[in-house]
């Protein structure tokens, strides 16, 4: 059984992401009263097959169960993709971080700012980011990473688990978007 979430600011395609979830033999419900995402839940084959019929649906966003098999196997084969900056998906690879930005619509910023990342929990590793921006990303120049301890002399280390992966998605995704930017994180 898997739990996974469909974005789509359009009302019209998330009504019917809804209705089709339910005659698919999901469990469809509004996610914690935000009338943009939907939640579904059900037997994995059925899940996975309904998933796919959107996948390369530019106006939807999935968020798999993070308990799914494709999840945390293939992390960095389905990871989000950069290259020059450009704002080309490659829709084989993932959507790219300024497509995200775009869809979003994160401004384009001009100076050089300081954008706080705050964990709940686990560290990141450094070298991740720096093979993410340089190699994915094509960047010369990258963010700098400051660690902020609170309550704590040290921010907690690397371990591999699940909050270090998405703490380094997160510094991965905000530095690629943002390359002049001094990243903190706290």
């Amino acid at each position: 059984m898997y739990n996974s979430l469909l974005y789509s600011k359009n009302k019209s395609l998330y009504d019917n992401l809804l209705f089709s979830a339910n005659k698919y033999g999901l469990n469809g419900t509004v996610y914690e009263n935000d009338n943009n995402t939907l939640s579904i839940a059900g037997d994995a084959t059925l899940h996975d097959s309904f998933i796919s019929l959107f996948e390369k649906n530019s106006d939807v966003v999935i968020f798999k169960d993070s308990n799914h098999p494709s999840t945390r196997k293939s992390f960095y084969k389905t990871h989000l993709r950069v290259k020059n900056n450009s704002t080309t998906s490659n829709t084989s690879q993932g959507r790219t971080a300024v497509w995200y930005a775009s869809y979003y619509n994160f401004p384009k910023l001009t100076s050089n700012p300081i954008i706080a990342i705050i964990s709940l929990g686990g560290g990141y590793q450094i070298n991740d980011l720096k093979t993410y921006w340089t190699t994915i990303c094509g960047l010369s120049t990258y963010p700098t990473v400051i660690n902020v301890p609170v309550g704590q002399n040290t921010v907690p280390s690397y371990t591999g688990a699940g909050d270090d992966f998405e703490n380094t998605l997160d510094l991965e995704i905000v530095g690629a978007v943002c390359p002049n930017a001094t990243l903190l994180f706290i």
